[in-house]
């Protein structure tokens, strides 16, 4: 049930303008919002509305969705289709039946008959509710922090969601990849022209074979925003910045697992899988043959806190997040509730904190030289380079770990 137990997977969603709303006036617009039932005509083919996010059918919103700022909740998606092989058996029926009561019929008019039947049979049984697959993706939203998560797997869920949100609360949403974040944060910065400068950072010769300029073309990274490269090159300063010890506030390294694809675009994908992935033979070998990590298991750890996850750099989203095991069990359900709620923010914030460091670096040309200079030594060179690895505090030295709903 990803926030509410197990791991938890989810895209950013930058909240642009939101109303101002009482508890009171949330709770009945989520409630005017949840998905029928059933319906007086046909439904759409697909159909979103809100949940009280606790199971599928959950249409209650209230004070136990309310965790201080944050709102914990759910969104629904159904979608109805009736299936190809009903259709064919209800249309062959229907040929039949027709077939022996106009025995004079053609047999064009027969199949038109028969098929107009199956439209009406199949509006009738959708319009009660039938035919349908229903998914719910748990929402956290966080109102102080201007920050909406949510475990919304596909471009059609995600674009669902932002017009669910626009046209039952008013409420704009724009999914935060890497490249929408790095613009954001170059805005509140002053500084969109060297954003716009920007370009993917050659850290090595081209790969044998390449054709291209001397710059990679990372085109598996420019979209939907043309920086979201940067997400690789985040994965990939991280990387370094770990093996050579560099001290950040907020700690990161590598582990479980690293996929790699190559910069520019003249190779093929790897994918890692080992207790320290960074550290093998075949992903010095992909760095030095122009493999940039795409998605990668990271371990972080900011204060007492610590958690594991794989994130997907391009997108900045997370997935399989594990929370650090609270120090006392709790004595009550809502309490682990609200400690995993502060948990899964207080990862989103040391995720985005070490994201806005690396843009920092990255978006100072005088910075950057230094640093993706040093980037370049550390792939170039022979053999491991030190053998960092996050200490992880005794208050927070276990996980919890759980299956991913």
């Amino acid at each position: 049930m990803g926030f509410r137990s197990g791991r938890a997977a989810w895209q950013r969603f930058r909240v642009k303008s939101a109303p101002q709303l009482t508890d009171t006036e949330l709770f009945a617009k989520l409630s005017e919002a949840v998905v029928p039932e059933s319906f007086d005509v046909a439904p759409p083919d697909t159909i979103a509305g809100w949940s009280g996010g606790r199971h599928l059918l959950d249409r209650t919103f209230d004070a136990d969705n309310l965790f201080g700022d944050a709102v914990l909740m759910g969104f629904r998606l159904d979608a109805f289709k009736l299936p190809a092989d009903l259709r064919l058996a209800w249309q062959l029926q229907n040929e039949e039946a027709l077939g022996a009561a106009e025995p004079g019929s053609s047999k064009s008019a027969i199949r038109k008959a028969a098929r107009e039947e199956v439209d009406d049979r199949a509006r009738r049984e959708m319009t009660s509710g039938l035919h349908r697959s229903s998914r719910m993706f748990p929402v956290l939203w966080d109102r102080g922090g201007g920050v909406l998560l949510a475990s919304t797997p596909s471009d059609a869920a995600r674009t669902a969601l932002v017009d669910l949100a626009r046209l039952t609360l008013n409420l704009e949403l724009e999914p935060e990849s890497a490249g929408v974040f790095a613009e954001s944060f170059a805005a509140s910065q002053g500084i969109l022209r060297d954003l716009e400068d920007a370009t993917p950072t050659s850290f090595g010769p081209p790969p044998r074979g390449h054709e291209g300029g001397q710059v990679p073309s990372v085109g598996w990274g420019r979209a939907p925003h043309p920086h979201d490269f940067l997400g690789a090159e985040f994965l990939l300063d991280l990387w370094c910045r770990a093996e050579r010890g560099a001290e950040d506030e907020v700690e990161a390294a590598i582990t479980e697992a690293l996929d790699m694809r190559c910069a520019w675009e003249a190779g093929g994908d790897q994918g890692l899988r080992s207790t320290t992935p960074a550290r093998s033979p075949e992903a010095r070998r992909g760095l030095k043959n122009g493999k940039w990590p795409r998605k990668a298991g990271l371990m972080i750890a900011s204060g007492l806190e610590h958690w594991t996850l794989i994130l997907d750099g391009v997108r900045f989203a997370p997935n399989s997040v594990r929370l650090p095991e609270p120090a006392e069990r709790p004595e009550t359900e809502r309490e682990g509730l609200e400690a995993r709620v502060d948990a899964f923010l207080s990862c989103d914030r040391a995720l985005t904190k070490l994201y806005r460091g690396f843009l920092e670096r990255r978006l100072d040309a005088g910075r950057w030289a230094s640093e993706s200079a040093a980037i370049k030594r550390w792939i170039s060179a022979d053999g491991q380079s030190s053998s960092f690895e996050i200490e992880v505090p005794r208050e927070a030295s276990a996980s919890v770990e759980a299956k991913q709903d």
